[in-house]
């Protein structure tokens, strides 16, 4: 190795540990109510922005080839360009005060200092971005593909349960128990919403800014997000890079995963942002502030499209039972985050060759999971409708019919409810028990057993009552592998079900009912609850934990599991024959 190769080495290790710094010196600020002063503090960040900056220089100069160095590293001296101009703007021009208002109410602080710490946070991103190359290099060797992504969620919530323990995350004068802080990281992280503290009056705004952002990236998956950061520092994706995402994505064709993540992400902030513009026009009326207005949309835009239910009203959205506005921007939200993002880029191109008036064909896969979804939905509707008309005292026909289509829709993993779940009738909690269980679409943030698992089922049945060979959907023969794997993954689900309702039952003083709904709710990442999870035992936590944890990433990675445990025997034993019924 010669002496440029060794300094650079050294110097490495010193830009980790200023990243390092970095984060510490952003934590102590947000994190801890603390003695020492923000002017230390953004003193401290000003000068780590100098140490970051100073050693990507030296690096720089001691390359042997600066140009394809340059190319490289090219998202970091891009940054600290658009740093420096950022300050020199601030400098003679200053800077908007409205921005000044929003950032002084929200983190308290200016736009200069923002700035300075938007760059330390984007800088430890950037080297986060590198994690997907450390973690394909485990590909086949210490670690077995199918469980590189349920780590990488755990790794997620890990994060999440040390932020949400820090004392700035709650209340001043509240501290949040480890075993409700994890669950509350797990509930965010796997898009839950179940809650043990009502989110908007004992989380601080730092703690709902922590479950922001675990939702954001549970319901995209931190693949999504290093892999995004990769492509936009213009890193080359490796082909151990490409079929891991490809697993993580579920693709047939791994070679266009990272085309693919950008789309994604465009989607993603497109919808969300029209919905952050509806929502915004919607709670005027009822918010004045402008900031706490967009605040709100911000939070609850986000919550809906990754089907997590997390509000920051303590009656979820009750009061806007009667909006017809609110409750059709939040259910279209959630359909479009349960559909999965395959079939949104479907449907996508469908209607853009429409208008130019293109012949376009929706994918078999699309048509099932669309109608199967349609289907869902509307008898689901229609049948709280029947069961809850002469109970809703005080509804009008307008509000229960919108509050029979917004449960229907909002029990298919979201979350939200705008009539109280503890009321409903018996009948009604059997229909958004099955609801749960099925849950979302496959590639989409919900969980269950997904709408293509239910169809293939259905259609299965269906076949041997008629005696067909095969399983059929709208003229498709379904192969025997796509069979198999919707019946191991509805058997594993049930039994995991029915095991952790045996266990809850032991533990909890609860209904028998209510411990069915509850645990359904967290298997399926959906988020209604009958009043019990306030009330749940430390054991009874864990086990909720842990079902939001496999229905989140579980029962599909179990199936796959098994199957590729199979071995192709040249045999076969003698047929044994019993009596059935």
């Amino acid at each position: 190795m010669d002496w440029r190769k060794r300094i650079s080495s050294i110097l490495n290790w010193f830009i980790i540990l200023v990243a390092g710094l970095a984060i510490f010196a952003l934590i102590t600020e947000y994190g801890f109510y603390t003695s020492v002063s923000r002017f230390f503090l953004h003193q401290a960040q000003l000068f780590l922005i100098f140490a970051i900056n100073f050693l990507i220089l030296i690096k720089f100069l001691l390359a042997h080839n600066r140009i394809l160095y340059l190319k490289n590293k090219r998202g970091y001296f891009l940054l600290s360009a658009a740093l420096i101009l950022i300050l020199l703007a601030i400098h003679f021009i200053g800077s908007p005060e409205f921005l000044d208002n929003f950032l002084e109410k929200f983190l308290g602080i200016k736009t200069f200092h923002f700035s300075v710490q938007f760059y330390l946070f984007v800088f430890v991103l950037l080297g986060i971005a590198n994690v997907n190359a450390t973690i394909t290099a485990l590909r086949g060797t210490l670690v077995r593909p199918i469980f590189l992504i349920p780590l990488s969620f755990a790794l997620i919530i890990f994060i999440g349960t040390m932020f949400l323990m820090f004392p700035r995350a709650v209340h001043f004068g509240e501290k949040i128990p480890w075993v409700d802080a994890l669950f509350t990281a797990t509930s965010a992280t796997c898009v839950t919403g179940l809650i043990i503290q009502d989110t908007g009056t004992y989380f601080s705004r730092f703690g709902q800014l922590i479950i922001l952002l675990l939702i954001q990236i549970g319901g995209l998956g931190i693949v999504t997000f290093t892999t995004f950061f990769s492509l936009i520092l213009g890193r080359q994706l490796g082909l151990r890079e490409q079929a891991f995402l490809g697993d993580a994505l579920n693709l047939s064709n791994w070679h266009k995963a990272g085309r693919l993540v950008i789309r994604i992400l465009l989607f993603t902030f497109v919808i969300e942002g029209l919905g952050i513009l509806l929502l915004y026009w919607q709670f005027i009326p009822r918010f004045g502030s402008i900031f706490h207005n967009f605040y709100l949309s911000a939070f609850h835009v986000i919550s809906a499209f990754n089907n997590a239910g997390f509000s920051l009203f303590s009656d979820s959205l009750e009061s806007f039972k009667s909006n017809v506005n609110i409750n059709l921007i939040i259910t279209t939200l959630i359909i479009l985050g349960g559909l999965g993002f395959p079939v949104l880029f479907e449907l996508f191109h469908y209607f853009k060759d429409k208008i130019t008036k293109q012949r376009r064909v929706i994918s078999f896969n699309a048509k099932v999971i669309l109608i199967t979804t349609l289907c869902l939905i509307f008898s689901g509707a229609i049948l709280i409708y029947l069961f809850e008309n002469n109970r809703l005292a005080g509804f009008s026909f307008t509000e229960k019919i919108l509050g029979s289509y917004f449960q229907s829709v909002t029990a298919r993993t979201a979350g939200f409810n705008t009539i109280d779940v503890g009321g409903l009738a018996s009948a009604t909690v059997f229909i958004l028990i099955f609801l749960m269980f099925i849950g979302a679409s496959p590639a989409s943030a919900g969980g269950g057993i997904k709408t293509t698992a239910l169809a293939t089922l259905l259609a299965t049945v269906k076949s041997w009552f008629m005696g067909r060979p095969s399983a059929e959907i709208f003229k498709r023969r379904l192969s025997e592998t796509v069979v198999r794997q919707a019946l191991m993954l509805f058997i594993l689900a049930l039994v995991w079900v029915s095991i952790c309702v045996f266990i809850l039952s032991l533990t909890e003083k609860a209904d028998l009912l209510d411990i069915i709904f509850e645990e359904v709710s967290a298997f399926g990442t959906v988020g209604l609850s009958r009043g019990i999870t306030f009330q749940l035992t430390d054991i009874g936590k864990l086990i909720i934990i842990m079902s939001m944890f496999v229905g989140r990433v579980g029962p599909v990675a179990l199936a796959v599991y098994i199957l590729e445990r199979g071995v192709n025997k040249h045999y076969k034993y003698p047929e044994g024959k019993i009596n059935i019924g």
